[in-house]
C-alpha cells in the first residue's frame, strides 16, 4: 500500500498537484470500511473529483456507493483501481485500473516455494494502466 501511495503521489506531483492537500483515508480492503470512508470524504465541504483506490475491490465498492447516491462516474467523480481483476472490465462503468501480472506473480510464488534456497528475494514486475470509462479528464 505504501508503494502504491508513493507511486500515486509521484505522478500527482509530476503534473503539479500539491500532494499535501490530497486527503488519504485508510480502510480495510473491504466494502464496509470503504463505504464508511466515502461517507466521511463526501461529507466534507470540498468532496473529491477523483478517487485513487488501493485495490479494484475498494474501487468497485466506491462505484456502488456513488451510484446509490446518484453521483455520476466519471462526470462527477473519476475512479481508478489497482490490481486488474476481471470484474473491473464488467463493472458499470468499466473500471480504469492499474493491472498487475497476476498469473506471473502466481507462477513466481510457486517457483519460490518449490525452489526455496533460504534466501529472500524481492522482484518488481511491470504493471499496465488500463483506461476505461470510470475516469475522465479533470473538470475545468
Amino acid at each position: 500500500t505504501r508503494d502504491r501511495l508513493t507511486g500515486y503521489f509521484k505522478e500527482l506531483s509530476r503534473v503539479g498537484i500539491d500532494t499535501s492537500s490530497v486527503p488519504v483515508y485508510a480502510t480495510a480492503n473491504d466494502a464496509a470500511s470503504t463505504k464508511a470512508g466515502l461517507e466521511i470524504i463526501f461529507g466534507s465541504a470540498h468532496p473529491p473529483t477523483a478517487i485513487l483506490a488501493m485495490s479494484d475491490r475498494m474501487a468497485l465498492a466506491a462505484l456502488e456507493w456513488l451510484s446509490a447516491r446518484k453521483l455520476n462516474v466519471p462526470n462527477d467523480v473519476s475512479i481508478v483501481g489497482f490490481d486488474g481483476v476481471p470484474e473491473a472490465a464488467a463493472s458499470e462503468p468499466p473500471l480504469t485500473t492499474i493491472a498487475q501480472p497476476i498469473a506471473e506473480m502466481g507462477r513466481l510464488a510457486v517457483k519460490a516455494i518449490l525452489e526455496n534456497d533460504g534466501t529472500t528475494n524481492r522482484r518488481q514486475l511491470p504493471v499496465e494502466l488500463i483506461v476505461r470509462a470510470s475516469s475522465a479528464s479533470p473538470r475545468g
